[in-house]
């Protein structure tokens, strides 16, 4: 378990495979991109372990819901979204936050030659939006919503990155929307095989996007991030957060934490602080806490949280709802 070094497959390491309750192997849902697919793979290499690969975060909160995974990685703009639509329906959730634990960032990609240069241009383009019914189309929604666009002005095509990036090569598509970490390793490996640009975002546009309702944030991509990108790029981003339902063990939720809380350290300069380490997890806690508009916490996430003054709101457990645990014996 050794030389892992995105975050994401940590969590995925620790949650499906290192925490064990009983005689039980905790599942979570992710959706991950190639890279972090790739990389998580040979983590787990000689582990007899099992992990659960979603549709993405609505997917992944759907099934959380219904008690077919103990654990989900959601992005939070799936997640407010899908806390709004169960209010209006009267629908009880039985999920709670752990920690918010990864950045993705949002691109909108396109071959350096094409005369597209902002959103408005996109207009009678085939633009790639990810798969059908997959977070990627709500943030480019919400993209579109902002800027005034009407989303019914481009062709949609329906494709995982791996497979649009290829009809972007070839040019069957004229734009991808791509979420991923940040620098993406995906749209590195792209500009190496076609010159590509980044489309940057009107950001007095999308300002109503950023808050914490909504789930999105500002990231100015440096110029230089990928070959070619001549210039800075304004582009959103969201934060994903690591969710579990009511029953999952006080002692598991409170080992997940630390155990994410000191390898986020482990790859920090922390050497002026080294005389403090209290005070250095306290400040990593704060971070894999972010506020967030309807997040609610674990009741074992919080204490842990408060235990480092650090102010969550507490989820509270609905005994009507018989959660049980499925993980894998």
């Amino acid at each position: 378990m050794k030389n892992i070094t995105c975050l994401i497959s940590i969590i995925a390491l620790f949650v499906v495979c290192g925490c064990e309750h009983k005689n039980y192997l905790y599942r979570t849902g992710v959706s991950l991109n190639s890279a972090s697919m790739k990389e998580l793979s040979t983590a787990l290499e000689h582990e007899p372990l099992k992990y659960v690969e979603t549709n993405g975060s609505a997917a992944s909160l759907r099934l959380l819901q219904k008690g077919l995974l103990d654990f989900a990685v959601v992005r939070n703009d799936i997640l407010n979204k899908s806390n709004e639509d169960q209010i209006k329906a009267g629908v009880k959730t039985v999920y709670a936050a752990v920690a918010n634990v990864v950045d993705e960032t949002c691109y909108l990609i396109v071959r350096k030659d094409s005369d597209i240069t902002n959103i408005f241009d996109l207009k009678g383009k085939k633009v790639a939006i990810g798969r059908k019914d997959h977070g990627t189309n709500h943030v480019a929604g919400n993209i579109f919503n902002a800027h005034g666009f009407k989303s019914s002005l481009i062709t949609p095509v329906y494709a995982p990155f791996e497979e649009s990036s290829e009809m972007l090569i070839s040019g069957e598509i004229d734009a991808l929307f791509c979420v991923d970490i940040f620098p993406s390793p995906n749209i590195k490996a792209l500009s190496e095989k076609l010159p590509i640009k980044l489309i940057t975002l009107d950001e007095d546009a999308i300002k109503p996007l950023l808050s914490y309702k909504r789930g999105y944030f500002l990231r100015q991509i440096p110029k230089g991030t990928f070959k070619g990108q001549d210039s800075e790029v304004t582009a959103i981003k969201v934060n994903s957060v690591l969710m579990t339902h009511q029953n999952v063990p006080d002692s598991v939720i409170k080992n997940l934490i630390l155990e994410l809380a000191k390898h986020n350290l482990s790859k920090q300069d922390t050497s002026s602080e080294s005389k403090h380490p209290n005070q250095q997890l306290k400040k990593q806690l704060a971070q894999m806490c972010k506020k967030n508009y309807y997040l609610k916490y674990h009741p074992a996430a919080a204490k842990l949280y408060d235990e480092y003054g650090i102010e969550v709101e507490t989820f509270q457990k609905n005994v009507s709802l018989n959660t049980t645990l499925i993980g894998q014996d």
